[in-house]
C-alpha cells in the first residue's frame, strides 16, 4: 500500500479543518435561528457573530443578523448589514432598509427604500405586496398617533489652534481648548395622505478655556411644510428664525424662509434643488452685520452599499450693512460660489466613516480701506478657502455612539490680513432616539 506524502497528509488535514468549521457554523446558525425566533436577541446575536467567525457567510446569515439587530434597536448596525447586500438581493436589502428608516422615522429614506424594493421584487410576488403596503402605510395618515418625534444631543472636548482666524505670524498665541455642545429636536404631524408639517430646534454651545470672547450660543427653531408628489418628488417649503450670542451678548438675529424639491431617479440616485433667503439684524456692536442672504443650490445624492454621498454647489449673496470706521471700510457682502462632497462609509457592523470636502470662492464687491505702514490702502477682496473634515465614529446599542474628528481650513486672500490657516480635533459622545 502506498504511503500518502507529507503534503496530501496537511491537505487532507486542512480540509477536516475546514469541514468542522463549515458544521460549527451551521449549528451556530441552527442555534441562533432557534433563539430568535424565542425572542431571546441577545443570544441570537453571539450565536450568528460565532458562525460568522467561523467562516461561515451566506445571505441567509447576513439577513438574519440584520434582523436581530433590528429588533435590538441597533438601527445602524442593521442599516449596515442590509446594504452590504443590496448587490446580491435588491430587493429583499431595499425592503429592510425601508424598516430601518421608518423605525428611525426618516419618512423621505423609508418611501425611497420601499419604492426601489417594488421597482426591485418579482412582480406580483410576496416582497413586491410587501412594498407596496409598506408605501401604502407610509402615505396614509397616522390613525394610532398625531405624530412623531425624533431628537439628539452631542457633546466633546477638542482644541483649536486659531480660535480668531488669525493670520499666521500673528497668532498671539490664540489656540485653546474648548467644549462644544449641540442638542436638536423634530416633531412631524401628518396633515394628509401626502403632506405633514415637520417642526424642528436646535441649540449650538461652544465655550473656550481662555478665549471667552470667543464663546458662542446659537438657538434656531422653525417649521416645514412637506408633500409628496407622485412617488419620485418632494416639495418643502419653510420658515426659520434663530439668535445667535457671542460671549453672552446677543450678536445676530436671524429670520427667513426656503423652498426645495427632490426628485428620486432610480438606483439610489437623488437630485435637490432649492432657493433660501434670509434677514439678519443686529445691535450696535454688530449692526455691520445686519443685511441679507439669498443662496441657490443643487445637488446631486448617491446611496451605493455601504457608501453614501452629497455633492452640492451654493451660489450665495450677501448684502450686509458692512464696517465703516474713522478712515476704514471694510466689506462683509461677499459674492460666493461654494461646492461641497459629503460622504459616509459603513465599516463593518459598528463603525462609520465621515468626511467632507469644501472650496469657496468669494468676491467682494467694494473695496476694503485700511492702513499699512502708515499708508492708506484700497484693495477689493478676493478670497479662496479649501476645507476638509475626517470623522470616525464607533456605534453602540440603543442610538449611542463615540467619534474623533479632525478638520483643516485654509483661506487664501489678497488682502494678507485675511489669510488664516486652522486645525481643530475633536473626542466627543453623541445619542439620537428613536
Amino acid at each position: 500500500m502506498r504511503i500518502p506524502s507529507p503534503a496530501w497528509r496537511y491537505v487532507l488535514a486542512l480540509c477536516l479543518v475546514l469541514m468542522a468549521a463549515s458544521a460549527y457554523g451551521a449549528e451556530r446558525f441552527a442555534e441562533g435561528v432557534d433563539a430568535f425566533k424565542r425572542g431571546d436577541y441577545e443570544r441570537a446575536l453571539a450565536l450568528f457573530q460565532a458562525a460568522r467567525e467561523s467562516g461561515r457567510d451566506s445571505p441567509a446569515l447576513r439577513y438574519n443578523l440584520g434582523a436581530v439587530y433590528f429588533r435590538l434597536g441597533r438601527f445602524d448596525q442593521a442599516a449596515a448589514v442590509y446594504r452590504g447586500m443590496l448587490a446580491d438581493r435588491p430587493a429583499l436589502a431595499a425592503y429592510n432598509l425601508g424598516l430601518v428608516a421608518r423605525a428611525q422615522d426618516d419618512r423621505e429614506a423609508a418611501v425611497r427604500w420601499f419604492d426601489r424594493s417594488l421597482r426591485s421584487a418579482e412582480p406580483g410576488g410576496r416582497l413586491a405586496e410587501l412594498a407596496e403596503r409598506a408605501l401604502d402605510r407610509m402615505r396614509a395618515p397616522r390613525d394610532d398617533e398625531d405624530g412623531a418625534g425624533a431628537g439628539g444631543v452631542q457633546l466633546a472636548l477638542g482644541y483649536d489652534d486659531n480660535v480668531a482666524f488669525a493670520p499666521a505670524g500673528d497668532r498671539d498665541e490664540r489656540d485653546d481648548a474648548f467644549v462644544e455642545g449641540y442638542t436638536w429636536g423634530r416633531y412631524d404631524l401628518p396633515l394628509s395622505e401626502r403632506d405633514r408639517l415637520r417642526l424642528f430646534a436646535g441649540l449650538y454651545a461652544l465655550g473656550f478655556a481662555d478665549y471667552g470672547r470667543y464663546d458662542l450660543l446659537d438657538l434656531s427653531g422653525g417649521a416645514e411644510w412637506r408633500r409628496e408628489v407622485g412617488r419620485r418628488w418632494g416639495l418643502t417649503l419653510g420658515a426659520e428664525a434663530g439668535r445667535l450670542w457671542q460671549d453672552g451678548d446677543t450678536a445676530l438675529d436671524s429670520a427667513g424662509g426656503r423652498i426645495s424639491a427632490t426628485r428620486d431617479i432610480g438606483d439610489g440616485w437623488s437630485l435637490r434643488g432649492g432657493y433660501a433667503g434670509t434677514r439678519y439684524t443686529a445691535p450696535n456692536a454688530y449692526r455691520y452685520l445686519e443685511g441679507t442672504r439669498q443662496e441657490l443650490h443643487a445637488a446631486v445624492v448617491r446611496s451605493a452599499g455601504a457608501w453614501w454621498w452629497r455633492l452640492r454647489y451654493a451660489r450665495r449673496w450677501d448684502d450686509r450693512r458692512d464696517f465703516t470706521g474713522t478712515g476704514t471700510f471694510a466689506s462683509y457682502s461677499p459674492r460666493s460660489h461654494r461646492l461641497g462632497l459629503t460622504w459616509q462609509r459603513e465599516i463593518g457592523q459598528d463603525w462609520s466613516l465621515d468626511g467632507t470636502a469644501d472650496w469657496f470662492s468669494l468676491d467682494y464687491p467694494d473695496p476694503d480701506v485700511f492702513t499699512v505702514d502708515g499708508a492708506r490702502v484700497e484693495r477689493t477682496r478676493a478670497d479662496e478657502y479649501l476645507g476638509a473634515s475626517l470623522r470616525l465614529q464607533r456605534h453602540f446599542r440603543a442610538s449611542w455612539r463615540v467619534f474623533a474628528e479632525y478638520r483643516r481650513g485654509e483661506n487664501a486672500s489678497n488682502i494678507e490680513a485675511e489669510e488664516y490657516s486652522r486645525n481643530v480635533v475633536m473626542l466627543g459622545i453623541g445619542w439620537r432616539a428613536p
